[in-house]
C-alpha cells in the first residue's frame, strides 16, 4: 500500500514522454478547481526514476497558482511500466461515459452554488443531450399520421 506526502513542487520532475496537453480554457477550470477542492488525487511519482507518472497538468496548474508543495504518491516500477501506468491513468477507452443521470447532479449544483459557479469549472458543457428515438409529430408526413390515428367503433371518435 502506497501513502501520500506532501512534497515541494520544485523536486517533481516531469516525464518528458507525457503524452497529455490541455487547452487554455481547460487549464484555467483546472486552476479553478484546485482553488475550490484543494488536490484531493495525488500526483503519482515513480520512485524508481523520480519521474512524475500522473498528474502533469495538475502539477503545472498547482505552479501556476503558487502552491509550494502537492500530494504525492510513489509506485515502484521499472521504466516501460512507468510509460504503461502514465497512458494507463488517462486511457478513455477504460475511463466509462458519464450517464443521463449526470444532468441530474448538474442541475443540483447550477441550483445549489450557481451558473458561475458552474462556468468557473467548465461544467455547463458536460450536460449530456437527451436522445429521443420517436419522430416528432410534425415531421411525419400527413399519411403517416393518419396511419397512426383510429376511430372508436362505438362512438366513431378519433384516437
Amino acid at each position: 500500500m502506497q501513502s501520500m506526502e506532501l512534497v515541494s513542487i520544485t523536486l517533481i520532475k516531469p516525464a518528458k514522454y507525457n503524452p497529455r496537453a490541455i487547452s487554455e480554457s481547460a487549464f484555467q477550470g483546472l486552476c479553478e478547481s484546485l482553488r475550490k477542492f484543494g488536490m484531493p488525487q495525488p500526483l503519482v511519482v515513480n520512485s524508481r526514476s523520480g519521474t512524475l507518472v500522473s498528474g502533469h497538468q495538475r502539477l503545472k496548474a498547482a505552479q501556476a497558482i503558487g502552491w509550494a508543495d502537492v500530494p504525492v504518491v510513489y509506485v515502484d516500477l521499472e521504466p516501460a511500466a512507468e510509460k504503461a501506468l502514465n497512458v494507463t491513468l488517462n486511457n478513455r477507452s477504460i475511463a466509462g461515459d458519464f450517464t443521463e443521470a449526470l444532468n441530474v447532479i448538474l442541475d443540483d449544483i447550477e441550483r445549489d452554488l450557481g451558473a458561475d459557479f458552474m462556468a468557473s469549472l467548465r461544467l455547463d458543457d458536460m450536460r449530456i443531450p437527451e436522445v429521443s428515438f420517436d419522430e416528432p409529430e410534425e415531421k411525419k408526413e400527413p399519411e403517416e399520421r393518419e396511419a397512426d390515428m383510429a376511430t372508436c367503433p362505438n362512438c366513431g371518435v378519433v384516437i
